[in-house]
Formats: C-alpha cells, sequence, structure tokens
C-alpha cells in the first residue's frame, strides 16, 4: 500500500474514504487509520487502493471538510509516531521507541487514559456522520464485508448479584432489543474503556453508564465470585459507581425500601440514531436514577452494612412528585419529543449536523439555566469532544470612547461568576473555536449570535491592551454592539453648506448633494468613492470640493492655521475672508485620455485652480515646481515610475479618476497610489466593482487604509462567500461597511428629464463558408481546450482567451484570423488555413445596411468594437464610400483626440465616429451621437455601459438607441447568455465573465 497520492491515470472513478481500527500490542489499544477504497456501481466498498491522507484525498476528488478534518487530525494525533514523542522523558537524549517507553507502568496508564478518550471521539465521530468503518481491514478483501454495522436497537447492560454464604456471585449480561445474551456467546471488543465502546460480532455499540473493561471477564467465563472478605474493596471500587445507574438483579440479600426523591436532573443527550439533540428528565432517588419515560417502577441498589454485609434497598418512584416535575417542565415550554427525551424550546434539535445541533441546543439551555434552577431543576453539565461544557448564563457590557481617529472599545464578557476582557475571545472568534476555557476548568460555548456579532471586530479591529481599537472609517462595526452614529460621535453643530465663491456653475439637485457628501467626508477626514452612473458630472462634483479645500486654505497673509502640524479646515463654516491663497496641492491620477477633459472642466467650472499637466518626456522632476500648482495631472503609469518623486510631497488631496485602474491588489499601480502621502482621498468610477469584489478592497484600500482588513482576510470572509455561494449574510455585512464611503446614483434616478435609452439586439446570420470555417474551428478548439486539466492555470488561461478571441473573430469576419494557432502548452498549432480575402461576412454586410439606414436619416452613431483590424474594414470601406467619419484607438494622442472629439460634436457631416472598446469607454462626452453600435460583445457587460454612456449622459437631449449585432449561433451568443447572468448581480456584486470562461463549466458553455 502507498502513503503517496496516486497517478492521476490510474485513479480509479469511484472511491470512498473507510476509517479502520486496527491493533497496537504493545499498548493493548485500537487506533485509526483510513484507506481510500474503490466502490462499485451500486455503491458498493471493494478494493483497497492505497492510504487516505489529508495530502492524498484531493487525488480522488473528496473534500477536507471540518468533519474530515477532525478525524484526519485524531487519526494523527493516534499514530505511533505522535504518541512516542508526547510521552518522551523531557530530558532524554536519545529517542525511545514506543513500545519501551510502555514497558514504564505509569507511562501506559496515563497513555491508555489519553488514548482511550481520543478514540472514542473517533469513533463518536465516525458513527454521527454514517460514514464506512471497518475493523481490522487487510489487503487483499472486499472490504464491503468486514465493515462495521450501526446499531439499530441500543445496548442495554444488566448486572446480576446472587449472595452465598462465601461471597458474592457477579455476571454481565447484554440485551439488544428482545434479545439478552452472554458475553461469550457474542464475539465482544471493548475498543475503549471509558468512555467504553464495545465491538460486537460485526456491530458497534456505545456502552452506556459502564466502563468497556467490564466485559473483559466475562468473556470466558459467566461469572466472578467475589469472596466475602474482598467485598467492600471490589464493589467500591468497581460496582457501586455503576448499579446507580443500570440495571440490577440481586437475590439472597437483606431488603429494605425507600421513595425518598433527591432532586430532579436535566442532561443533554444525543438521539441515538439521528443528528439531534434533546435533554433526558432524571430522577435522583437515594441510591438510583430513573429516566422519565421508563416503565421500570422501581430498581434494586446496593449498600454495605458492615465490612462484609450488603443491604439491598428497593428504590420506588414517587408518581406524584414526578409528576409535579414534569407540569413545572411543560410550563417551561419543554415538550416530549419521543421516549426519554424532551425538546428544549426555542427550536427543534434538528439543526443540520450533530456538531450544529449540539451548539444550539447547549446555548437555549444555557439561556434557561437560571429559569431551570428556580423550578428545582439541576443541569448535568455535558461533555463533548473531551470538554466539559459549562451551561452558565452569559452576557457583555461595553464601554465605546471615542479618540480623533478611532475608537476605543471596552467590552466586558460574564459567565456566571466569571469576568474577563472581551479581547480574550478574539482568537478564538477570528479561528472560529467557540470553546473558550473558564477557570474551573469547564469551557464556555461563545454564542453564535456572539461569533455573528462580533466577527468584524474580531478580525477588522487592532488590540490595545485589554481593550479593541478601531479606525474612524469601520464605524459601521459599531452598529453590531447596538450602537448608533449619535451614542458615539461627537456631532458638530449643521452649519448651513455653501458654494464656493470660485464655481463657475450652476449646479443639480443630485450634484449639490454628491458635493456635500464629498465635503462632509472631508470634515470627517475619511476617504470616499464618487460611483456615479457614467455621465452624471463625477467631475464637476470633485471640483466643488477641491475648490471648498482651496478657500479654506486662505489666510491673511497667505499663512496656513496649523494644529499638530494639520491644516485646519472647516467646510461648513463661514465663506473665507477674502486674502491671499496658497497651492491647494491636489494630485489627480487618472487615464491619460481623461487629461484633456479635466482641464477643460477645469477651466470652465473653476478657472481660479492653477493645473499641471505632470505626463509626457518632458515633464518635471522638480518638486518645488509641483508644489506650486493647486492641481496636477498624472496618469497611473506616470504615477508609478515617478513614485520617488510625488512622495516627497504631502498632498492635501490625492484623487483617481476611473479608480477601477487599481483594481488588482498585485499590481505596482495600486501599490504605488497606497504610498503617497495625503491628507484627503477620494475616488471616481462608475464602474467601482468591474470584475470581482477585489476591485472594491482595493479602492477601500485605498481611501480608508486597514477599513476592509487584509487582503487575505477580505478573500476568505467576502468574496469566497458571495462570488462563489452567493451568501447573502456576508453581502449584507459588506454593504453596511462600504455604504458610508460609496455613493452610486443612477441615470434613471437622478435625472428623470433623461432622454430614454432603448437597447436592441439584432441577430445577424453568417455566410455559409464563413459558418464552415467558424463550426471547423469551433470543433478544433473543443477538442483542444476541454481537455486542458487545469483551465484555470495562468498559462492555459492565455491560451484559452486566445483560442475564444479567434472564434469570435471568425464570427466578425474571417479576415481578422491569423496564422497563430491556439498556443495550448503542447505546442500544437490549429492545421485552419488563413481563409482567402475573397470571404464575406453576414455581420459586416448587415452592419453596414443598418448604418446606411440611419444615415439617411440624419443620425449620428458611436461605433465600436474589440477588435481595431475589424474597423479597419469599416474605415476602408467608409473611404471608398466618401463617408466623413472620425476615429480613436489607443495609439491617438491626446490632442488628437480633442480634436477628433470636437470634430464629431461639431460637424454635422461627420456621423460616425469608430473608437475600440477600451479606448472610447471613458471620459468622453458624445452627446452628439443618437446611436451607439456594439459590433461584438465584449466579456464585460460594464465595459460596454460605458462606451454607451458616451452618448447616453447628461446633456443629451435627443433619445439613444443602442445596437448589438450578434452572430447567431455563435461563442457571441454564449457571452450574451453569461452576460445575462452575471449581470443579475450589477447592483450588488459582480464576476467576470471572462473569469468564468476559463473554467471547466464556463468552457463547456461556449463550446457546446
Amino acid at each position: 500500500m502507498r502513503d503517496q497520492p496516486a497517478d492521476t491515470a490510474t485513479i480509479p472513478q469511484h472511491t470512498a474514504i473507510v476509517y479502520n481500527i486496527h491493533r497496537y500490542l504493545p499498548g493493548g489499544w485500537y487506533l485509526p487509520d483510513a484507506w481510500i477504497v474503490k466502490t462499485d456501481q451500486a455503491g458498493k466498498l471493494t478494493f483497497v487502493v492505497q492510504r487516505a491522507t489529508p495530502d492524498t484525498i484531493g487525488s480522488y476528488g473528496h473534500e477536507m471538510t471540518p468533519a474530515v478534518s477532525r478525524l484526519f487530525s485524531l487519526i494523527e494525533a493516534l499514530s505511533e509516531k505522535n504518541l512516542e514523542e508526547k510521552y518522551q522523558p523531557p530530558k532524554s537524549r536519545k529517542k525511545i521507541p514506543l513500545d519501551e517507553l510502555l514497558q514504564e507502568e505509569e507511562i501506559k496508564k496515563v497513555a491508555t487514559v489519553y488514548v482511550h478518550r481520543l478514540m472514542a471521539n473517533f469513533l463518536e465521530k465516525v458513527v454521527e456522520e454514517n460514514w464506512p468503518l471497518t475493523f481490522m481491514v487487510q489487503k487483499k478483501v472486499i472490504v464491503e464485508e468486514v465493515r462495521v454495522q450501526s446499531p439499530t436497537v441500543e445496548l442495554k447492560p444488566h448486572l446480576i448479584f446472587r449472595r452465598t454464604k462465601d461471597g458474592v456471585r457477579y455476571r454481565l449480561n447484554f440485551s439488544t432489543g428482545e434479545d439478552r445474551w452472554l458475553v461469550r456467546e457474542r464475539h465482544v471488543v471493548p475498543l475503549t474503556n471509558e468512555p467504553g465502546w464495545l465491538f460486537v460480532s460485526g456491530t458497534l455499540y456505545q456502552l452506556p453508564e459502564l466502563n468497556g473493561y467490564w466485559v473483559k471477564p466475562f468473556i470466558q467465563k459467566d461469572e466472578i465470585i467475589v469472596p466475602n472478605r474482598m467485598l467492600r474493596t471490589y464493589f467500591q471500587k468497581f460496582i457501586l459507581k455503576a448499579v446507580e445507574k443500570s440495571e440490577i438483579e440481586a437475590e439472597g440479600f437483606y431488603v429494605t425500601s425507600t421513595r425518598k426523591l433527591e432532586n430532579c436532573r436535566l442532561a443533554l443527550s444525543k438521539h441515538p440514531f439521528k443528528n439531534k439533540w434533546f435533554v433526558q428528565l432524571k430522577f435522583q432517588y437515594m441510591g438510583a436514577m430513573f429516566l422519565w419515560g421508563d416503565r421500570q417502577e422501581m430498581r434494586t441498589a446496593l449498600h454495605f452494612e458492615s465490612e462484609s454485609e450488603i443491604r439491598v434497598m428497593q428504590v420506588k418512584r414517587s408518581p406524584d412528585l414526578e409528576k409535579q416535575a414534569v407540569d413545572r417542565l411543560k410550563k417551561l415550554r419543554f415538550s416530549n419529543v419521543e421516549g426519554t427525551l424532551w425538546r428544549v424550546p426555542g427550536g427543534e434539535g434538528e439543526t443540520a449536523g450533530s456538531q450544529d445541533a449540539f451548539y444550539e441546543t447547549v446555548e437555549r439551555l444555557s439561556a434557561l439555566r437560571n429559569e431551570l434552577e428556580a423550578a428545582g431543576f439541576q443541569l448535568e453539565l455535558p461533555d463533548f469532544e473531551d470538554k466539559k461544557i459549562s451551561l452558565l448564563p452569559a452576557s457583555w457590557s461595553q464601554e465605546v470612547v471615542q479618540e480623533n481617529d478611532w475608537f476605543d472599545l471596552r467590552i466586558k464578557i460574564t459567565v456566571g461568576q466569571f469576568e474577563f476582557p472581551f479581547a480574550r475571545l478574539i482568537h478564538h472568534i477570528r479561528d472560529n473555536d467557540r470553546f473558550y476555557e473558564l477557570p474551573d476548568g469547564t469551557y464556555f460555548l461563545i454564542p453564535l449570535e456572539w461569533m455573528a456579532r462580533f466577527h468584524g471586530l474580531a478580525h477588522l479591529g487592532k488590540m490595545s491592551g485589554d481593550n479593541l481599537r478601531l479606525a474612524k472609517s469601520q464605524r459601521p462595526l459599531l452598529e453590531s454592539l447596538g450602537l448608533a452614529e449619535a451614542d458615539v460621535f461627537s456631532q458638530k453643530a449643521e452649519t448651513p453648506f455653501h458654494l464656493p465663491k470660485l464655481l463657475n456653475a450652476t449646479l443639480r439637485p443630485y450634484q449639490l448633494a454628491g458635493a456635500k457628501w464629498l465635503a462632509r467626508h472631508h470634515e470627517e477626514g475619511l476617504g470616499a468613492c464618487l460611483a456615479d452612473d457614467m455621465g452624471l458630472g463625477k467631475t464637476l462634483q470633485t471640483l466643488v470640493v477641491l475648490l471648498l479645500a482651496k478657500e479654506r486654505l486662505t489666510v491673511d497673509g497667505g499663512r496656513l492655521t496649523v494644529d499638530g502640524g494639520q491644516p485646519q479646515l472647516d467646510l461648513f463654516g463661514e465663506k473665507a475672508e477674502s486674502g491671499n491663497f496658497v497651492p491647494l496641492k491636489a494630485l489627480v491620477i487618472l487615464p491619460a485620455s481623461l487629461v484633456f477633459n479635466w482641464e477643460r472642466e477645469v477651466k470652465k467650472f473653476a478657472p481660479g485652480l492653477t493645473t499641471c499637466n505632470h505626463t509626457g518626456p518632458n515633464r518635471t522632476k522638480d518638486t518645488r515646481l509641483l508644489e506650486r500648482y493647486d492641481i496636477v495631472f498624472t496618469t497611473y503609469q506616470t504615477a508609478r515610475r515617478d513614485l520617488d518623486i510625488l512622495q516627497k510631497i504631502k498632498w492635501e488631496y490625492v484623487v483617481l479618476d476611473e479608480s477601477q485602474y487599481i483594481k488588482n491588489p498585485q499590481s505596482g499601480v495600486f501599490k504605488a497610489v497606497g504610498e503617497l502621502e495625503a491628507n484627503h482621498r477620494i475616488s471616481l468610477s462608475g464602474t467601482p466593482i468591474e470584475n470581482s469584489l477585489s476591485d472594491l478592497w482595493a479602492q477601500m484600500e485605498f481611501l480608508n487604509p486597514g477599513m476592509l482588513g487584509s487582503f487575505n482576510y477580505f478573500k476568505k470572509h467576502f468574496i469566497r462567500p458571495i462570488e462563489k455561494q452567493d451568501n447573502d449574510i456576508q453581502k449584507d455585512e459588506l454593504r453596511r461597511l462600504v455604504e458610508p464611503y460609496l455613493l452610486r446614483r443612477t441615470k434613471e434616478e437622478v435625472a428623470p428629464d433623461l432622454p430614454p435609452l432603448t437597447e436592441a439586439i439584432v441577430y445577424v446570420e453568417m455566410t455559409e463558408p464563413q459558418r464552415k470555417l467558424y463550426e471547423k474551428e469551433k470543433s478544433a478548439a473543443r477538442n483542444k481546450l476541454l481537455n486542458i486539466s487545469d483551465p484555470g492555470n495562468p498559462t492555459n488561461r492565455v491560451a484559452i482567451l486566445a483560442a475564444l478571441t479567434r472564434l469570435r473573430q471568425i464570427a466578425n469576419h474571417p479576415l481578422l484570423i491569423s496564422d497563430v494557432g491556439f498556443g495550448i502548452s503542447d505546442g500544437v498549432e490549429s492545421d485552419i488555413p488563413n481563409p482567402t480575402s475573397e470571404m464575406e461576412s453576414g455581420k459586416f454586410e448587415d452592419v453596414l445596411a443598418y448604418w446606411d439606414k440611419i444615415r439617411r436619416s440624419g443620425h449620428k452613431a458611436l461605433i465600436f468594437s474589440s477588435f481595431e483590424k475589424y474597423l479597419q474594414l469599416y474605415r476602408h470601406h467608409f473611404e471608398q464610400e466618401g463617408h466623413a467619419y472620425t476615429w480613436l484607438t489607443g495609439d491617438v494622442p491626446p490632442a488628437q483626440r480633442k480634436k477628433a472629439v470636437d470634430q464629431f460634436n461639431a460637424d454635422k457631416n461627420v456621423q460616425a465616429f469608430f473608437m475600440t472598446t477600451k479606448a472610447g469607454g471613458v471620459g468622453l462626452n458624445l452627446t452628439a451621437a443618437d446611436y451607439v453600435f456594439v459590433l461584438d460583445p465584449w466579456w464585460n457587460p460594464f465595459a460596454e455601459s460605458q462606451a454607451i454612456a458616451r452618448a447616453h449622459r447628461i446633456g443629451q437631449t435627443k433619445k439613444v438607441m443602442a445596437v448589438k449585432f450578434i452572430a447567431r449561433d455563435s461563442i457571441e451568443e454564449k457571452i450574451l447568455q453569461m452576460q445575462e447572468r452575471k449581470s443579475a448581480l450589477a447592483g450588488e456584486f459582480v464576476a467576470s465573465p471572462e473569469k468564468v470562461a476559463c473554467t471547466r463549466e464556463g468552457l463547456e458553455a461556449l463550446l457546446w
């Protein structure tokens, strides 16, 4: 048998993890292990494949769930290697083998207790999950034939005592259902002593109330004779602890009787065959215990009269007293479920999974403890995974102190008589470990509601002694403490907001609200993301707050009023008195294509601000010059290259326009902008979540560092649950955290007077030669791509997108494809030759026909494609026909971009503007157009939305028609379906269809 993962080519298609019990002779122990076992078509276990370990199970498609992980940790803890290390003498220079260590009686005694305890945990977990278990499995057997069976009835012990003149004859029998039998009549193996587990003729039983080793003497003989001289010692050591809880039979003894009910107890009890937890009601009489629901009216107990004289006491139940106790329990809303089991009020005891059901029942029972004790019930402390669980009621109290830039949280936890700071629970909450050990050795089960309530605090807060410290930007976390802003914020008196006197614009109502929102964040020293729809004036709203900041920097004589080295700005106070203006020193980082647009907006709306274009090869390297300007414009790449220069300046503002450029937390651009020092930060983006939730983390980390925790934490706690599981709880938590710092308004919300946007899909047919070429290429792509073992691998991902791009190009026009093959890692190129130059495109002809119709009606159109080469085909046709057009791709310099935009907007003879999707998707105001052609669907639907927003924006007076041209029965239709599925999350969190394409499911959807 092998311990290493098998070669993937030899892995059986159907396997199971089978847990096994094997014998370790030197200790006399039974220990666990696990195996990968092949299964047949009916699911029956056949032959052992190899040993199962955390490293091997993944190769066979088995998931490391928490329950599986728990069992493997127990197997590891009980391995010979670990046990040997655990019991090595502290100062031993040479490692002593385990079998030699066990020759020391004291070590063997302690080790046996430890092994039995963990082995019992292992068996309990396997039974809970109903997973396959074998006993002493061999290599070449049919595993199904040696599979351990789960019990269908409980195992009940019977202790039998008969008094003779020489002593006491003692027997142990068992019954299973109606069948009563002697130990030697069955194959009985005691697997553990305390708690006791027995293997009985192929079936596993947990031994109630008795130790497992009690059966050993009866394996070879039916009774034990205890002489008079040993009676007291033997009975006190072995018998008396069990007789109160077990059914006994006695003859030949002096008999007395009693009806004294000493107390009523409630004990957690798991349903014998289901993953449900309830409570049992126990009546403790003098010398005997009865369960409510037992039919037995009397039990026999043993008591010593002298060293050798035993008295038998007949304990008779008191129905009246027991009924009173039952009535009191019912008044507390407990209800009988079946047999001896009672349901704890507040739940069904049926939460999925035994562990969760146990947690839930413990929480509800703890909450009722005071009421139960007042009603005369005692609670037995439950055991769970070798822990004694406290049932003390718990509460917490808080005090929140606001400092300048943070909140100090002083939370005190009270569990019964114990008090301790919340800080001691933080690591447990972070590790999802609900058991906190109390000073008395019991464990406090942290309530699930606390785990959820304090999760954000524990992960995002920072420790400061016994207190927890939150950044000011993390104030939404205080809601989990039931605190409103008024409870913790020192509110400034509301003073009227005023527009800056240097503003040369009339704001729309929503723009005024946005400017106020940005100004409030300025006053609080918090970053903000203005995420309005494209075309709603994010630049103008930002200029308002920059002008306000400029006014507040105006002081008599040009001197700044400072406190602690920081300018004291009040955006909500009276207008600044006239005086000297100091440079604002705002750095605006943006795509190169938007620089001219910002310069134009500044000249139009804020002519009092001085600007510097820090781009191109002739840009200054002198920080003294840069510090003289109100606004410095630079691009993302230039900011990264000039980081050593820009870092030397303490900026009043850093503004990111089209801030989705920093979406990759691993990129140099993201790291560079994060290192810039600024008093205030703003990000502007119509698509703050363009591809994934990681985009949102990057934006918030720039605006308010540390607000959402580390990126690893964010991935684990938000990205995976939301993007993979659509978890509504995590969505709500994330929404609460970012809502104060992200303002998004759509055009439909704020501009009801904006003319309507109509979107249409025009399906076009490929020509017959084009279709044959497409199908041949798709078949070749399918054969290669669907055999890739890991579509998400970066190398294969590039190859996949290249192959899918080739199909997209053919759907547009066969002339677009080149000689380059698929690029799959095997190096094999496509055998599809270039089509002849005469091959035509159905889409190309249909687009031209549609264009000619709207051209003749006097309309203007923006024409977008992902492929510049495709636009070149249209450009060539336009030149042949003598149609005027303008042109914009990524290679067009900024000056020519501005000229092209102005010409299209002003010249009525220019009716077409050709643009690549990425180059023309941002920062352009092209309201002269009332048609938008999308020649091919882009992976990201928001890139298309941005393109359409070039025409459908504030200032547009005409209805806008956006037309998507889709080649029927092609990959374009599949991309459209992906867009629709992913756009369902558009209002909240978005996943990229391009990313989905590089998965097994995505490829199958695209290529079949």
